[in-house]
C-alpha cells in the first residue's frame, strides 16, 4: 500500500510544483551568482585601470615630470611591482623616455615587443588614453597636450602585469563555484 501511495504522491501536481518552484529557484539563484561574478571582475578591472592612467594623468596635470618615467623608483611608488614597460613617445613616434635604456631614442616603429598601430592621435584622443587588457598584461598608452590643452605632444605607454587580478578573478568564480555546489 505504501508502494501505491508513494505513486501516486509523485505523479501528484503537488510534487510537480514544488519541482518546478525549486528548478525556478536554482536558476534564478545562478543569474544573481553570475551577475555577482560580472559585477565583481568588472570592479577589479576598473581598479586596475584607474591605477595604470595615473602616470598619464599626473604628466598631463604637470605634477609628474616626462623623464619621471625612467626613474624605476619612482615608477614602482606609482605602479607597484607589477610595473613591465614605460616610455613616452613624441606624435612622430620617437622614444625620449624609457625604463628600458635600449629604446631611448628609437622609433616606436623598431620595438617589436609593442605594436606602433596603437600610437593614433586620432584614436586616443576622445578618450584622452587607450586601455588594452591583454592576456597576463594591461597597457595604457594616454595623450599628452601642449599647455594650450588641445595640441597632442606626447604619448605615455605603461604595461603592468596582471596576474594579481586574473588570480582574484578565478578565486572569486571559484568560491562562487564551491558554494553553489
Amino acid at each position: 500500500m505504501s508502494d501505491n501511495s508513494s505513486r501516486k504522491f509523485f505523479h501528484s501536481l503537488a510534487f510537480k510544483i514544488g519541482v518546478v518552484i525549486i528548478l525556478f529557484e536554482i536558476v534564478i539563484l545562478s543569474f544573481i551568482g553570475a551577475s555577482n561574478i560580472i559585477n565583481f571582475n568588472a570592479a577589479v578591472d576598473a581598479r586596475a585601470e584607474t591605477q595604470i592612467k595615473i602616470p598619464g594623468q599626473l604628466m598631463n596635470a604637470g605634477l609628474l615630470d616626462l623623464d619621471a618615467i625612467q626613474d624605476n623608483e619612482t615608477m614602482k611608488e606609482i605602479m607597484g611591482e607589477k610595473l613591465l614597460n614605460g616610455l613616452v613617445a613624441g606624435i612622430g613616434g620617437n622614444i625620449y623616455y624609457s625604463l628600458n635604456p635600449e629604446y631611448l631614442g628609437q622609433d616606436i616603429n623598431a620595438i617589436p615587443e609593442i605594436d606602433p598601430t596603437l600610437f593614433n592621435v586620432n584614436r586616443i584622443r576622445e578618450e584622452g588614453e587607450l586601455i588594452l587588457h591583454k592576456q597576463s598584461n594591461i597597457i595604457c598608452i594616454t595623450l599628452l597636450f601642449a599647455a594650450d590643452k588641445i595640441t597632442p605632444t606626447f604619448f605615455v605607454y605603461i604595461e603592468v602585469g596582471n596576474s594579481a587580478a586574473i588570480t582574484q578573478k578565478n578565486q572569486n568564480f571559484l568560491i562562487f563555484s564551491l558554494g553553489s555546489v
